[in-house]
């Protein structure tokens, strides 16, 4: 859940380098590995996602989650097995970026765990996992977009439905 109960997309466009260089010798003659790819989704209620990841690229491991907002941005490292830090960064006029740390420490419910656990749950259990068909239909639709746009050079059109 991004953003409430609504998530609406209307295109994507992506771009995508494949591996190159030293690292290709690592990837499979088949394998589908990707150096970098960055996409931008555009969604109503003037939301904009924006997703990045490298896999076979020349720097350090690198995860975080951020929400960019009119008056700051929150920032949560993903890795797992590190010691947390939520943060809040504001833009002061007269002082620059200002940075606070709203939490800090292990979580012990990260939420790939959390996820992992609802979804054997609701198996074992024969119940619903928490994130139903209809938004992970939506968030499929998303992904589609992105190869598309990728492989098309051109932003797609996503449509189908919120979650």
């Amino acid at each position: 859940q991004v953003v409430g109960d609504v998530l609406d997309p209307i295109e994507a466009a992506a771009q995508w380098w494949p591996v190159a260089g030293a690292a290709a010798l690592h990837v499979g003659p088949e394998g589908d590995a990707d150096s970098h790819y960055a996409a931008a989704v555009r969604c109503r209620r003037n939301i904009l996602l924006s997703l990045e990841r490298g896999e076979f690229t020349s720097t350090q491991r690198a995860e975080e989650w951020c929400v960019i907002g009119e008056n700051g941005t929150l920032r949560l490292d993903m890795l797992l097995d590190r010691r947390k830090e939520l943060v809040l960064d504001r833009l002061e006029p007269s002082k620059g970026v200002r940075s606070e740390v709203l939490w800090e420490g292990t979580d012990p419910n990260d939420i790939t765990v959390r996820m992992l656990e609802d979804f054997a749950g609701a198996i074992r259990e024969k119940r619903s996992p928490r994130t139903g068909f209809d938004r992970a239909r939506i968030i499929q639709q998303i992904f589609d977009g992105i190869y598309l746009s990728a492989a098309e050079g051109r932003a797609v059109e996503i449509g189908g439905g919120r979650c």
